[in-house]
């Protein structure tokens, strides 16, 4: 999924797996035994990272939910600091984000953009996935974000992973790392928080495969990938 406009509307629907029970400050809770299945509730959102906004997305688009991006390299560059440091003002403003959402009676959907790694090696190069200390890079940046946002999980919808997760070197494939390392990340978050939703992407021209053969996969025509909602890869 694209980040390019705060406007650009997201349908995110349907689940695989299992889950736990969510609730809602407009009064809808959402519960279910793990024998019988998981089934988030469907939300209208929008990309937004700027918290004087929320309360506009709601009442002009009728939004129900905000997808919230990290993005620390990219702050790192502007602000001229460590990724280290612009981590840990990406996680203080996402507290707020979420805090203030919830105070709105909106979901949030939390979207790693960028990945925390202090090279600054973006995620879609080939040498990226050929340093596997990238994948905890992405396990504790993980642990610090449900770490953060614990008291107000009832209001989380999702963990959107990874953006696009993709190697350039495989395309039109998706990376091939990127199913175990998901996998891997998962358990981990799991460990920590037992029920809110997994947003998995499983990348480029992956999106015909896994819809013909998944419940719950949504195409995005802006990337020809897709959005599989589960709480277990």
């Amino acid at each position: 999924m694209t980040g390019t406009s705060r406007r650009r509307f997201l349908q995110l629907s349907g689940a695989v797996a299992v889950g736990g029970a969510l609730a809602h400050q407009t009064g809808t809770a959402y519960a279910a035994p793990l024998r019988e299945g998981f089934h988030p509730p469907r939300i209208r959102g929008v990309n937004c990272v700027r918290v004087s906004e929320f309360g506009r997305a709601r009442n002009r688009f009728g939004v129900n939910a905000v997808r919230y991006y990290l993005n620390p390299q990219s702050v790192a560059t502007s602000r001229g600091t460590t990724v280290a440091q612009a981590w840990q003002s990406q996680l203080d403003s996402l507290e707020s984000a979420v805090r203030e959402a919830a105070r709105q009676g909106l979901w949030s959907v939390i979207d790693l953009h960028e990945p925390p790694n202090p090279d600054r090696i973006a995620a879609q190069r080939p040498e990226f996935w050929a340093d596997d200390a990238n994948l905890d890079v992405l396990v504790n940046a993980w642990r610090d974000i449900v770490e953060r946002v614990t008291p107000y999980r009832a209001y989380i919808w999702g963990y959107d992973l990874l953006n696009e997760p993709h190697n350039r070197a495989e395309l039109p494939l998706g990376a091939s790392k990127w199913p175990a390392w998901a996998q891997a990340i998962t358990d981990d978050i799991r460990t920590r928080d037992t029920a809110t939703p997994i947003v998995l992407e499983p990348g480029p021209e992956r999106c015909r495969g896994v819809s013909s053969r998944t419940s719950g996969s949504t195409p995005d025509p802006a990337t020809r990938s897709c959005t599989r909602v589960t709480s277990r890869c």
